[in-house]
């Protein structure tokens, strides 16, 4: 099971990233991870003011 989970996201990720340059794909990355770090930190700052 395990190897068929990682055909498919392996051939997944080609598809998403085709087109691509690996600076590209870098760079979508890093922004991706401060979209989620900024709705994580707004999250913990909404849970924070519902709490106090």
């Amino acid at each position: 099971m395990e190897k068929k989970y990682v055909e498919v996201s392996e051939e997944m990720t080609r598809l998403f990233y085709k087109g691509f340059s690996k600076s590209q794909i870098v760079r979508f990355e890093k922004d991706l991870e401060l979209i989620l770090n900024n709705l994580i930190e707004f999250e913990a700052n909404a849970n924070l003011m519902k709490d106090g």
